[in-house]
């Protein structure tokens, strides 16, 4: 079953807090200081961690999108959270900067 819009609206708004979440926690803001920006799935790996409290937003999303349509809401997310992409690339994968509202140290875990 796939999601109406009011699904689709739920499911862009957590997006969007899971990629505010991930710019303050240590392991992104780490992967930021070192190598010049974070991926995607940097962002999307953090939030699978089992000890995370968004482990289960995959999961539940692609029981209702698939999964090229999860990648392309994670991308937008990143955009809408702040993010700002910069001249580094990993591999073909574009870093992202950090929200400007959120710099270097500004940790909450």
């Amino acid at each position: 079953t796939s999601w109406d819009h009011e699904g689709q609206k739920l499911g862009s708004t957590l997006a969007t807090r899971v990629c505010r979440a991930a710019a303050k926690s240590t392991h992104i803001q780490t992967i930021v200081r070192e190598e010049g920006g974070v991926t995607q799935r940097e962002i999307i790996d953090w939030m699978n961690d089992p000890d995370g409290v968004y482990k289960e937003y995959e999961r539940m999303m692609l029981a209702k999108i698939v999964e090229k349509s999860f990648m392309m809401s994670m991308g937008k997310a990143i955009v809408r959270a702040g993010y700002t992409k910069n001249e580094y690339l990993s591999g073909r994968a574009f870093r992202w900067n950090l929200p400007e509202d959120i710099p270097l140290g500004f940790l909450e875990e």
